[in-house]
């Protein structure tokens, strides 16, 4: 799947060292992603009635290094926004130990909804179909 709009590309020390500095394993999946085109949108975009801009690691104005310092005490611990939908829900990977790698969506209440069992099938699920 091709991305647009995505910010500089990551090497992969730079990813190891923001990976580093928060204490984060990353899905394998993601970082493939991550690493070919540090966010935008996928020409597949859509998911559960809305879509999704994957965010980038680093570079740009809006990026998951400022998003993670700004949303500590919003984020369910242990989760890990990589994307949002244009009414400001966080799309999240989770890290914990019990549902590593199952992805949610965090609205801007709180309230927290299952997407996919893994990044992997996320990126599967993604249609460009907007009605999906």
């Amino acid at each position: 799947m091709r991305f647009t709009n995505n910010e500089q590309k990551l090497t992969e020390k730079e990813l190891f060292e923001f990976e580093k500095e928060f204490n984060l394993k990353l899905p394998e999946s993601y970082r493939n992603v991550i690493l070919e085109y540090n966010g935008g949108s996928p020409e597949k975009k859509y998911i559960n009635g809305t879509d999704i801009l994957f965010l980038p690691i680093k570079y740009g104005n809006y990026n998951i290094n400022k998003i993670i310092r700004l949303s500590i005490n919003f984020l369910p611990k242990g989760f890990f926004p990589f994307g949002e939908d244009l009414v400001g829900a966080t799309f999240c990977i989770s890290l914990n130990k019990e549902d590593y790698e199952i992805i949610y969506l965090v609205d801007e209440t709180g309230e927290i909804k299952l997407v996919a069992e893994s990044f992997e099938d996320f990126m599967n699920e993604l249609s460009d179909d907007p009605d999906y």
